[in-house]
């Protein structure tokens, strides 16, 4: 097994954005959309986001370096999950 994983988490919700005005998403979940990268979007009732249940399992699995693969503005990633890398 190795010990390296890499997330794409840079994604944009741009298809949830487009489709806002004919869907059944929540005023509450328009506004996640909106602002917040797609991993980022909290689910179910915790509202807790796809990407910490992504780390947690990554975790489990015995992964030992998890590289995220995000977009240009990692400021929510990082006060999210406090990451401390300058090549971000």
């Amino acid at each position: 097994m190795h010990n390296n994983l890499l997330i794409l988490a840079a994604g944009a919700s741009s298809r949830m954005k487009k489709s806002e005005a004919n869907s059944s998403l929540s005023e509450d979940e328009i506004k996640h959309a909106n602002t917040k990268s797609k991993s980022l979007i909290g689910l179910g009732n915790s509202n807790r986001p796809l990407l910490d249940y992504l780390l947690m399992n990554a975790e489990k699995a015995g992964y030992k370096n998890i590289y995220l693969i995000i977009g240009e503005d990692a400021s929510l990633f990082k006060e999210r999950y406090g990451i401390n890398n300058e090549k971000i």
